[in-house]
């Protein structure tokens, strides 16, 4: 089953969740700051359902419309609506890495005449990088286990999709869909078995290898 929405959702959601890290650690005033650090956790603790329903209620019409399409219920809109569900995870982790790199980074790159950009890109940047990596390692390990949104908005479709624009069942949408009808002990119960399997070892994988970048971040001070 394809993980194409997970995906997309990495393409949009990274970029968007590191442009937030950098202007709330980096450029934006403390009040603004700390309005955005508020707006960050009020959308993390948003139940994934909402974020399903919303994509059902306001999305996917419009992926309809703009794309000349019979039904916005496509992997592209459930990448969309994966993509905003992981800015929250992204930005608040990567934020953290950039602002546990110690001052004395930024300020040795200020004295040899870099500017505030050169002093964050060759300095801060660096030094954060492996938190930055850990942030996007965990919010790709919330987008391959997601389940109740793709299930809303990605179309339920069994076949195989040739594009980006159809319909499409993933692997969590998948078990979460079969599991209650798959006789015990028949193929499709082995079948599904094996998909959630699946699901968990690279789960798994993503968490551990994220912790490990962390523990190293925070351990060394944000220094690779």
């Amino acid at each position: 089953m394809p993980r194409k929405g997970g995906e997309d959702g990495l393409i949009i959601g990274v970029p968007l969740g590191l442009a937030c890290a950098v202007y709330l650690a980096e450029v934006a005033p403390p009040g603004i700051r700390s309005a955005g650090r508020v707006v960050i956790t009020t959308l993390a603790g948003i139940p994934s359902v909402i974020y399903g329903i919303v994509g059902l209620l306001l999305v996917a019409p419009r992926v309809a419309a703009i794309f000349s399409l019979s039904t916005g219920l496509t992997g592209f809109t459930a990448g969309l609506i994966l993509g905003l569900m992981i800015v929250p995870t992204i930005a608040s982790l990567a934020e953290e890495s950039i602002l546990s790199v110690p001052a004395e980074y930024r300020e040795a790159a200020l004295a040899l005449g870099a500017t505030g950009f050169e002093a964050f890109w060759t300095a801060v940047f660096p030094a954060a990088r492996s938190g930055i990596i850990a942030a996007v390692m965990l919010a790709m390990g919330r987008a391959l286990g997601e389940t109740m949104t793709v299930l809303i908005v990605a179309g339920g479709r069994l076949a195989m999709p040739t594009g980006l624009f159809q319909p499409m069942r993933t692997m969590t949408a998948l078990l979460a869909a079969e599991v209650n009808n798959a006789p015990q002990g028949g193929l499709q119960y082995s079948a599904l078995f094996a998909v959630g399997l699946v699901l968990f070892v690279l789960t798994l994988l993503i968490t551990v290898f994220a912790d490990v970048l962390l523990r190293r971040a925070q351990k060394r001070g944000g220094v690779n």
